[in-house]
């Protein structure tokens, strides 16, 4: 860990919160994805005094917010702003003070009528720490409860931002080059802000993923001891119960503490620690099996959906499940760069088919550099190891969900916020190709990198400023 924080991070820290605070105040309540669903779980927590974790429980009710939230989402025009572009939020002092009057008219258990919500089916932890400031400030209105909530989200943006710069410091190295280049392409990302600025547990899982990720480096660079096994199991143990898309983290943390374990006995190879992480793949593709066939599923249809979500069509493959179009692209480029509120803001299309390219072009170089310096990669191996088998656990369950789901309907599930919890990966991949280049060019690069990132999170943000603003 960090003794003392060195300046450049503590910059990055400082334009973290900013840009935090910044989203804050330009993206209303109720406009994030499903945040009405979960303002309805925090408020069941906080105001009827109970825990609605119920994953049996068939489809949500037709009305899932309590009286309160439903009176607050129509009179203050956001609830019929979600999904409508050409609405805008009440916000002049007229429409304020008819929200007033009418909610000042509601009972006290206009707090706690609330039906039942899909994000009911979630662990709760995230809904119970989000209860705390909803207490806390709840003598005040609905809104200054929800703006308590967000703010909750800024020290977990700070923890993204500071993991990630520890990740950067495992993989990269001590020069701060590299490290601050990682860090500030992660720090800058407008996604990050979006979720800040929504109540939801996807920072949360994200802030645990990262913490994990560089406990798992230290546990395989260093060596397992009694303190890093513990935060280990706490941090899986947290983001399982955060959300269900934080079990996958079971899968890389059980695979870098069996190298940790073999190591204290003696030096593993490369074919024991592949036959560890084999094991591990093994029986995270049984459960994922299980998963997958329960119900009118079937592996071969699986297979499908996934091939063809990444790669065109092969002759023979019938045509995949789920709306036609929508694959990596749309899921991991367009949304996970581009597209912010409740899905309904984005960036120009031209915009996104220069990130789409520059993606392309970036994995092309990423792979090349690994490919040049194969032998270096065979001696980090075992964390190579742990950092994929976490993205592909990622991914597998995010498919997984996804697959279950249009099995049902046309939902495609997937979208680019999910692959946060993995987001140190992407800023360190960046700076490992930038290292690659003379020194003046390696400059240059970065300078040229750190100014899209700055130009894109003014983009998003002042887009999603311009949707809601009066």
């Amino acid at each position: 860990m960090l003794r003392r924080l060195p300046a450049p991070l503590l910059a990055l820290l400082a334009v973290t919160a900013l840009e935090g605070l910044a989203w804050l105040v330009a993206m209303p309540a109720f406009q994030g994805p499903d945040e009405g669903r979960h303002i309805a779980y925090v408020q069941k927590i906080a105001d009827a005094h109970t825990i609605p974790w119920r994953s049996g429980h068939g489809p949500e009710t037709a009305r899932r917010l309590s009286t309160e939230a439903d009176t607050a989402a129509l009179w203050s025009g956001l609830g019929p702003a979600q999904g409508n572009l050409a609405a805008k939020p009440a916000w002049t002092r007229l429409d304020e003070a008819l929200w007033r009057a009418r909610d000042r008219a509601l009972p006290s258990a206009a707090r706690t009528d609330g039906g039942f919500a899909d994000s009911f089916r979630n662990p709760p932890l995230y809904y119970l720490l989000a209860a705390v400031p909803w207490a806390v400030f709840g003598g005040t209105s609905i809104f200054a409860r929800i703006e308590a909530v967000k703010v909750l989200n800024l020290p977990l943006l700070l923890a993204i931002v500071t993991f990630t710069w520890l990740v950067a410091r495992e993989l990269l190295g001590p020069r701060a080059g590299p490290v601050t280049l990682a860090t500030a392409l992660v720090a800058l990302h407008p996604q990050l802000g979006n979720l800040a600025a929504t109540v939801t547990p996807d920072l949360l899982l994200a802030a645990l993923w990262c913490a994990a990720l560089y406990v798992m480096l230290v546990v395989v660079r260093r060596g397992l001891t009694g303190a890093r096994a513990a935060a280990l199991v706490a941090l899986c143990a947290a983001s399982a119960l955060t959300h269900g898309r934080g079990v996958p983290l079971v899968v890389p943390a059980a695979a870098a503490v069996a190298y940790a374990t073999w190591r204290a006995r003696g030096r593993p190879s490369p074919r024991r620690w592949l036959a560890v992480a084999g094991v591990v793949a093994v029986g995270a593709l049984g459960a994922l099996a299980v998963d997958v066939s329960a119900g009118a599923g079937n592996l071969r249809q699986f297979a499908s959906y996934v091939w063809q979500f990444y790669l065109p069509r092969l002759p023979g493959m019938t045509p995949t499940i789920g709306p036609p179009g929508y694959g990596v692209r749309q899921a991991f480029v367009d949304r996970f760069f581009g597209t912010f509120a409740g899905l309904e803001v984005t960036l120009p299309p031209w915009s996104l088919d220069l990130l789409a390219a520059a993606a392309v072009v970036g994995l092309a170089a990423l792979i090349a550099v690994l490919v040049r310096h194969r032998a270096a990669l065979r001696a980090r191996w075992a964390e190579a190891g742990v950092l994929l088998l976490a993205v592909v656990a990622l991914l597998a369950a995010l498919h997984a969900i996804a697959y279950r789901t249009l099995l049902g309907s046309n939902d495609p599930v997937i979208a680019g916020r999910y692959l946060v919890p993995v987001i140190p990966l992407f800023g360190v991949g960046v700076a490992l190709v930038v290292r690659e280049l003379p020194a003046r060019a390696a400059a240059f690069v970065s300078a040229v990198l750190v100014s899209g990132a700055v130009l894109l999170q003014f983009a998003a943000l002042g887009a999603v400023a311009i949707r809601f603003s009066a």
